[in-house]
Formats: structure tokens, sequence, C-alpha cells
């Protein structure tokens, strides 16, 4: 990673400095503003998993053990996630979309 690149991760990667984490801690525990970053933390992980569940269970070659070689699945994988990124440029987006976004043209949106 580049030394401006950050990711989203779960708690265990609390420590890493270039992935942003939820605070660890029960609630009850947390600080008002700990809380709201966790919540935003919860909302963007979460279309990120909604986006790969989408790709994982459209394909039955992500649900069953692979027994091919490795550029096999990463082609694989390209064609589906770029299939995927035309469906939802043909269908929308599931979400808001927020800013003036270059890969996605602003007549659709």
């Amino acid at each position: 990673m580049f030394p401006w690149e950050y990711c989203l991760a779960d708690k265990a990667y609390v420590g890493d400095d270039h992935c942003l984490a939820e605070i660890k801690g029960k609630t009850r525990n947390l600080r008002a503003d700990q809380i709201s970053y966790n919540k935003m933390i919860q909302f963007y992980r979460s279309r990120v998993e909604h986006a790969v569940k989408h790709i994982q269970k459209g394909h039955r070659v992500f649900s069953e053990k692979w027994r091919g070689s490795f550029c096999m699945i990463d082609a694989m994988t390209t064609i589906c996630v770029h299939l995927r990124a035309l469906q939802v440029l043909f269908e929308g987006p599931k979400y808001d979309i927020y800013g003036p976004w270059p890969h996605y043209p602003s007549c659709l949106a």
C-alpha cells in the first residue's frame, strides 16, 4: 500500500495504521463519537460485503472447491467483477452515490 492509502477492515486489524477498523469495546463503554465512528465503518463495510456476496452467490465457481489453476480463477473473477459492474451500470446503483465519480456517468445517476 502507498502511504496515502487506507482500507476498511474488521476489528482484528485495529492496530494497523492503514486500516480503518471499528474501535473495540462494548457499546455501553464507548463515547458517543466512538459509537458514531463504529457505525460509519459498519455502514461502508456492509456495502463492500454486499458487493462481494452478489458476485459470490451469483456464480457457482465461487461456491465449490476450486481444482483449477490460479490463472483461470483469476480470469474468471475478473470477468465476474466486470459483468457485475456492467449490471450496476445498466440497472443503476443499489445505494446513493456521493460525488462526481468519473467511472459512473452522471446521466445514469
